[in-house]
């Protein structure tokens, strides 16, 4: 993205540094100002394609603001199931590995009673006897899902060309030195992905809803003043 505004602010300081010398130009039998302008429109095509074009066939992605309504909505929550045989809930991560929030959560608990565990994605699904334990897991995963300070998450949600969203399709954050694979969007679309990756620019999502036809997104960065980002992934087909 900043190689995209760095080519922008090049086109125009160009165009303003010729207007400079359009007097000049204009009193010159060799150059008119209509042969200048040509001359612009000529740079302007590679520098466009190189800014937007080339990004045309890519997933467009629209940030939100970390504190919106839309952004809170697509935060996992917990899901508690009232027709099972044995007191059962869900909890879906949102800013460190599930896995690792229920080892802690079972530690600091220590429960007795009989428990089976699944995961799956960022989901874990916990079956427990006794219901004051399980929800005791489940009180300790929620105060442990927190990001840490010097830690990238990236949450958000990918929608298909008609505003749909798309169920698990696999995410991979690809960026120039690092690849983090892979994360599975959930039933309504949303994700998140606490990444391990340093700041910096060029990174990009790798969609793939289809795993025959892998869709990026427009290149965006990573900002150590910006650690959380929502973003909003709209697939071109």
């Amino acid at each position: 993205m900043a190689f995209q505004v760095l080519l922008i602010l090049l086109l125009g300081a160009a165009a303003g540094a010729a207007t400079l010398y359009l007097p000049r130009l204009r009193r010159s039998p060799r150059i008119s100002l209509r042969t200048l302008l040509i001359a612009i429109a000529v740079l302007a095509l590679p520098l466009a394609y190189w800014t937007h074009w080339r990004y045309s066939d890519r997933a467009q992605v629209g940030w939100l603001q970390v504190d919106s309504p839309q952004a809170k909505q697509l935060l996992g929550e917990v899901e508690i199931a009232a027709d099972a045989d044995m007191p059962t809930a869900a909890y879906t991560a949102n800013y460190v590995d599930v896995r690792r929030l229920y080892q802690q959560a079972e530690s600091s608990v220590s429960p007795n009673s009989a428990l089976q565990v699944d995961f799956d994605n960022d989901r874990v699904v916990v079956q427990c006897e006794d219901p004051l334990e399980l929800r005791a897991l489940l009180s300790a995963m929620q105060q442990a899902d927190r990001r840490s300070p010097d830690q990238f998450v990236i949450r958000g949600i990918v929608i298909n060309r008609d505003g749909l969203p798309i169920a698990g399709a696999a995410i991979d954050l690809i960026g120039p030195r690092t690849i983090e694979n892979y994360f599975r969007t959930r039933a309504d679309g949303s994700f998140s992905m606490p990444v391990n990756a340093p700041e910096g620019d060029g990174y990009a999502l790798q969609i793939r809803a289809d795993q025959n036809h892998p869709i990026l997104t427009t290149p965006f960065s990573l900002d150590e003043m910006e650690r959380e980002r929502i973003a909003r992934v709209r697939l071109p087909r």
